[in-house]
């Protein structure tokens, strides 16, 4: 069930909220980056990193995000002026700077030296099959930019930069003066998938949970498959309907319920909770973007955690770890096989535990203790 579901949504929220952006905080000092111009805003590195590398060795020493994937390839091909001059490619940005693409002699997988002198090869970030990568292909009369590699093979790489991103953090002092009343008011207009809700007025509605009662339990995909099973899309439904009463923040209950307004045809009930999710998405995913303990993504939920990787990230969580800066760190691998971690800031999450468990009666309060590099 979770394909399907999963084939819907993307198509409905990757036009929607929320594109994952690099933090540059560890790019070299002394790497110069060109605006070509390009409509991503992504920067070119203005040299190939020193050396020739195989796709492991790609993994282990850059970051996925700070080498072009496919898609980087095909936006250099078809924004910028590629002329051959014998030695590689010339290539000219609307801006008018400009980056050189060589060729560069490359090692097989044996270790020998290539004698091909005329043809250029890159890695893209992007993973093929077990054996072979994605990467860039050139001759004098031709660009290829989805050519597979084996991987053993040793070939260049040139570095991106991703345009810097504002984070909008939480305003937790705000959200603990709303008052109780104030809170159901924007929750109401919430559950009724409220277009003129703010930014702001969904960070309260989600990180308000903790402090008005409102955290909602993971329905969970044991029960959501069990209920399928048995009674199919109607049965689901209803479960669901029930569940989102009371537990109105649930994500996946969220994304299930759209999942299955699909599959019902039901147009009104689609709209609504895929807006919904794009609410609770862009509220969440504008607090960082999970590249490192000072962007680490906000949440209120470890729950929510999986969610947003599976969901908004796509991305496959493996080991997690609880750093001593308060942040779950995820190890984590994308769709083309990349090898990324994943930081979500757990403060609100462990403080609210901690006050649970607490012999303090007091009301719970939450300070929140800001991370500088």
């Amino acid at each position: 069930m979770i394909n399907p579901m999963k084939k819907f949504f993307f198509l409905f929220i990757a036009c929607v909220v929320y594109s994952a952006v690099v933090n540059a905080q560890d790019v070299q000092k002394d790497m110069r980056y060109v605006d070509l111009g390009l409509p991503s805003g992504i920067l070119w590195a203005e040299e190939n990193e020193p050396g020739v590398y195989t796709f492991e060795e790609t993994v282990e020493k850059f970051r996925g995000k700070d080498m072009p994937g496919m898609e980087e390839f095909r936006e250099l091909v078809d924004n910028c002026t590629w002329t051959w001059n014998g030695t590689g490619y010339t290539i000219v940005g609307v801006t008018g700077d400009s980056i050189l693409l060589p060729l560069v002699p490359i090692k097989g997988c044996q270790g020998g030296w290539s004698s091909d002198t005329t043809n250029g090869y890159y890695w893209s970030a992007e993973v093929y099959d077990e054996l072979e990568g994605w990467g860039l292909y050139f001759d004098k009369d031709k660009v290829w930019t989805n050519m597979s590699f084996i991987k053993c093979m040793a070939l260049p790489v040139r570095k991106i930069k991703h345009p810097a991103r504002v984070f909008q953090m939480p305003d937790y002092e705000g959200i603990q003066q709303l008052g109780k009343k104030k809170y159901n008011v924007l929750m109401k207009r919430f559950q009724a998938a409220d277009t003129t809700l703010s930014l702001r007025d969904v960070q309260a509605v989600y990180y308000g949970s903790a402090f008005y009662g409102t955290l909602s339990d993971n329905l969970g995909m044991k029960k959501i498959n069990e209920a399928y099973e048995k009674g199919g899309p109607e049965a689901l439904v209803a479960l669901l309907d029930r569940h989102l009463l009371s537990n109105p923040l649930d994500i996946e209950g969220i994304v299930v319920r759209y999942s299955m307004a699909m599959t019902l045809k039901e147009a009104a009930n689609a709209n609504k909770y895929g807006f919904m999710y794009a609410q609770l998405a862009n509220a969440i995913g504008v607090t960082g973007d999970g590249d490192s303990e000072y962007t680490a993504i906000h949440v209120v939920t470890v729950a929510d955690e999986y969610a947003l990787m599976n969901f908004l990230m796509d991305v496959q969580p493996q080991m997690q770890t609880l750093t001593n800066t308060m942040c779950d760190m995820f190890d984590a691998t994308t769709k083309s096989g990349r090898k990324i971690q994943v930081y979500f800031d757990v403060q609100l999450v462990l403080a609210l535990e901690n006050h649970m468990f607490s012999s303090d009666k007091k009301p719970f309060y939450f300070t929140y203790k800001k991370l500088e590099p």
